[in-house]
């Protein structure tokens, strides 16, 4: 029941497993006799399988930690190995991440997901374009191109995993752009796409809707997202201080909304929000999600010069900021229904928490009755409870703030970062039960 909730619910939102291979190990568990040793490796990968799809049970989740007995043999298995570079140690490192975010426990997972990335780095994945086919006669042709396309598939999934946790911290991502010159894999189903290796002819495109256009939308959201963290590194950040590195902050700032706008533009039809029927499935939990996530990216952006209105007036900061902001709450209210545990709903709970609070310190406040977007924002955060325990931390820090601004109403010329150290000094845990660091105090998307 548990593999068949996994590839049913999580593949195609985050395909680092290839179904028709891991079938075929996973059926050859049951014939392979007693006296012959198991496979530790893709028993790995099995146990990290069963960990993730047991928070889909709805039983599950009365646990803080369900499937916690999964994760541990996964984790045994995983460090009772050689440590030798494989597939299998790839994908177990990086479902463990994503069950890790399933709990809110994003300090384990971001650790998880940067040493899948550099698992995946050990077998040059990243690296896939630079790869000529292999000359060797023995070698099945549409097998070494299946392979390859299988890699991509894996290290795009954990070059995400490793933005998203990364973002939501504030913390380093272990892929640098840089260094990475892969391919975005094909927008097929798995079972087509062995089939279509298989044949002599070679392989032949699918229509346009495949249930991993998603996927394809939100890694490309996820390149551009990258790029929005390194603007606010500590070095750019301080150049803001003189007239020549303010001007650059503002000509790269508009790169990259440039660069939102053109992802946003080449959206496949089945992929934009708008166009959707509500027809569960992987294409629907991505729609929502890429829609939050691009809010949540704009927001982001604009946050970095919002406390400069004057200089930055040509991008109006503070206006877009509040723009985005209710765009993401209001697309919010689907994610509790339609987006499974995982690091997509920490990072939704993430992104609806930054929404509440950029609308309590960017919008003059009412003196009869706080903002209704941000009571809707409240509103979903309590709804959220259920499934992701960092959405009760993050409506207590919208409460506490909203408390403060009602019993102080100059609290809102406040200067914003000062708000930011003060909520983070509190007695309130902040969202993720994680430890501040310097840098991600420096980050919108911070250490909350």
């Amino acid at each position: 029941m548990l593999i068949g909730l996994y590839f049913d619910q999580l593949h195609y939102t985050f395909p680092v497993l290839f179904k028709p291979h891991f079938m075929n190990r996973y059926n050859h568990l049951y014939v392979t006799q007693k006296q012959i040793p198991r496979d530790r490796e893709f028993l790995s990968v099995f146990f990290a399988v069963c960990a993730c799809a047991s928070g889909l049970i709805a039983s599950g989740n009365q646990s803080a930690f369900p499937g916690l007995e999964f994760y541990e043999k996964a984790l045994l298995l995983h460090f009772s190995t050689t440590g030798q570079a494989s597939v299998e140690r790839t994908q177990c490192l990086a479902l463990v991440s994503m069950c890790c975010s399933g709990w809110n426990t994003l300090s384990s997972s971001w650790h998880f997901a940067g040493q899948a990335v550099r698992a995946a780095q050990d077998l040059g994945m990243h690296l896939s374009n630079l790869r000529a086919p292999s000359q060797d006669p023995a070698i099945d042709p549409g097998a070494s191109l299946l392979d390859a396309e299988v890699s991509r598939r894996i290290w795009w999934s954990v070059y995400c995993l490793d933005r998203v946790t990364s973002v939501c911290l504030g913390r380093p991502m272990a892929a640098n752009d840089g260094d990475c010159s892969c391919a975005l894999p094909r927008s097929i189903l798995d079972e087509e796409l062995e089939a279509s290796f298989g044949h002599p002819e070679g392989f032949s495109e699918a229509s346009s809707k495949s249930p991993l256009s998603g996927f394809l939308a939100f890694t490309q959201l996820c390149q551009i997202s990258s790029k929005i963290q390194n603007l606010q590194a500590p070095a750019r950040l301080a150049s803001l201080n003189s007239p020549h590195g303010r001007r650059r902050m503002v000509r790269l700032a508009k790169e990259i909304e440039k660069s939102l706008d053109d992802w946003l533009d080449g959206l496949p039809d089945e992929i934009r929000f708008s166009a959707n029927t509500l027809d569960r499935g992987p294409t629907l939990t991505m729609s929502i999600l890429v829609f939050v996530i691009h809010a949540g990216s704009l927001l982001n952006l604009y946050r970095t010069f919002s406390n400069d209105k004057q200089s930055f007036s040509q991008l109006d900061p503070v206006k877009n900021c509040i723009s985005a902001a209710r765009s993401c709450i209001n697309a919010a209210e689907l994610v509790r229904d339609f987006v499974p545990p995982s690091h997509y709903l920490a990072l939704s709970v993430h992104c609806l928490t930054i929404s509440g609070l950029a609308l309590l310190w960017m919008k003059d406040p009412s003196p009869d009755k706080p903002d209704p977007d941000v009571e809707k924002c409240v509103r979903f955060l309590h709804d959220l409870e259920g499934a992701c325990s960092g959405a009760s931390k993050g409506r207590a820090i919208i409460e506490q703030t909203l408390g403060n601004m009602t019993r102080n109403r100059q609290g809102s010329s406040l200067d914003l970062d000062l708000q930011f150290s003060a909520m983070l000094n509190s007695q309130i845990p902040d969202l993720f039960s994680l430890e501040s660091s310097v840098t991600g105090c420096a980050n919108f998307w911070g250490t909350l």
